[in-house]
């Protein structure tokens, strides 16, 4: 089988980095904060150069709700472009905002279609 094809089969992307931004937001501009991330944030960080898709999620047990949202990107060159740096942070609701970002490289990834483990 060709790398390509067994890239293929993989669960994970072989190669990018995964981007998770962690965040809280004070309970008053969640709403707002929501509608802006999923209308301003999600879409444009996706179509900046590098990016590859994203994702969001919140969590759903009885501590302080927790979003987070993860890209998938090519490599960590797509962190510094002119036009990321445009449209980073949260804008008007930038001091109601608690967050952490981080990149995360991959080491391996296991394929039930395979049942082989890959390391990178």
């Amino acid at each position: 089988m060709s790398d390509k094809a067994a890239a293929d089969k993989l669960p994970f992307p072989a190669r990018p980095v995964l981007v998770v931004v962690d965040a809280f937001i004070d309970s008053e501009h969640e709403e707002e904060f929501n509608k802006r991330y999923e209308a301003h944030n999600l879409p444009l960080s996706v179509g900046c150069p590098g990016f590859l898709g994203g994702a969001r999620y919140v969590s759903s047990d009885d501590k302080e709700r927790k979003y987070t949202a993860h890209y998938v990107i090519e490599d960590e060159s797509a962190m510094e472009t002119p036009e990321l740096d445009k449209i980073r942070g949260f804008g008007p609701l930038q001091p109601y905002v608690r967050y952490e970002r981080r990149l995360f490289r991959p080491i391996s990834s296991f394929s039930k279609a395979t049942g082989s483990l890959e390391h990178y």
